[in-house]
């Protein structure tokens, strides 16, 4: 019953999954749900330093190791859920594997639910909006600039009070010689957050460029 189970499952997931070896067998909800608490308890705050610009510690990075492992497992029982494939290609950006971040992500952003009850609402868009800006940030990785500025462009449309959006926006623009954008961007990633590392880092590069047209 466990095999036709977990094939139902699968069957029903939008997308195959590439799912590394050694990630845990679930079989049952409760399995899941103390599962998912210690991804999260794990990757928590290595991944709210990273966000910070922060460096993370061998201590940290090896925390991520383990958590995005159980992020796996949890996707792999239930991989018609969105929200668990977030962190889990967060982790994976972070930890270099571009190619298993961008599928994360994108199924994060595909399974997310189109009709949502308005009192869930607030918390899918944020998360939706975050996997945009996580994909923004491994598209740039890979080198494709329109992508990222596309990926970026979504959450800062979506959430444009987010200094960390915009100057993601801003990192596109710069490759695509939109160095006007760019500008203003940053300027209103300092007005936010006036310690943004990113959009310091941003501030110097662009302090030494022509304005352009955009």
């Amino acid at each position: 019953m466990l095999v036709v189970g977990a094939a139902l499952v699968m069957y029903m997931s939008n997308r195959e999954v590439t799912t590394p070896e050694g990630v845990p067998l679930i079989s049952n909800v409760s399995q899941y749900n103390d599962t998912l608490r210690r991804a999260v308890d794990l990757s928590k705050g290595p991944l709210e330093a990273y966000d910070l610009g922060d460096e993370l510690t061998s201590g940290q990075l090896n925390d991520l190791r383990e958590a995005v492992r159980l992020y796996d497992g949890v996707d792999l029982f239930w991989p018609t859920k969105f929200a668990p494939y977030l962190p889990a290609g967060k982790i994976y950006y972070i930890l270099g594997d571009q190619e298993l971040a961008q599928e994360r992500l994108q199924q994060c952003i595909e399974n997310a639910p189109l009709e949502q009850d308005p009192s869930v609402r607030g918390v899918v868009n944020a998360t939706v909006y975050e996997a945009h800006y996580s994909l923004s940030l491994v598209k740039f990785a890979l080198g494709d600039y329109k992508a990222a500025y596309a990926e970026a462009n979504i959450a800062a449309t979506g959430v444009p009070n987010s200094a960390n959006y915009l100057a993601a926006r801003a990192s596109a623009s710069v490759q695509l010689k939109k160095v006007a954008e760019a500008k203003e961007d940053v300027a209103q990633a300092l007005k936010l957050d006036p310690n943004n590392k990113k959009a310091l880092q941003l501030q110097t590069l662009l302090s030494h460029s022509k304005a352009g047209s955009g």
